[in-house]
């Protein structure tokens, strides 16, 4: 199985990925959800597998990009940009399985 991978950078100053880049990541692993979604060639099985691995791309930076706001904001930093319209719309059309075998 093979799963692309959207991961956030560290540089070696330890600044992490900025919050425009981490959206951009959301976005490009939302095109992948719909992708697998639309795919017909993976069976059921692969294709959940698939879906939560992605999943959790989603989760782990939308974690980020909530830890980053709320730094810049109460570092006293400028107001933390709107973020986007949440992942629940594309994760509510996915089917999650037991993947365990």
């Amino acid at each position: 199985m093979t799963v692309s991978s959207i991961s956030s950078t560290t540089s070696s100053t330890g600044s992490s990925t900025s919050t425009a880049q981490l959206e951009k990541q959301l976005q490009a692993l939302e095109k992948l959800i719909e992708q697998e979604n639309a795919n017909k060639a993976d069976d059921a099985k692969t294709k959940a597998q698939k879906i939560a691995a992605l999943q959790m791309q989603v989760m782990q930076i939308e974690a980020q990009i909530q830890q980053q706001t709320q730094s810049s904001s109460s570092s006293g930093g400028a107001s933390a940009p709107a973020q986007s319209a949440p992942v629940s719309s594309v994760l509510s059309s996915s089917v999650l399985m037991d993947t365990r075998a």
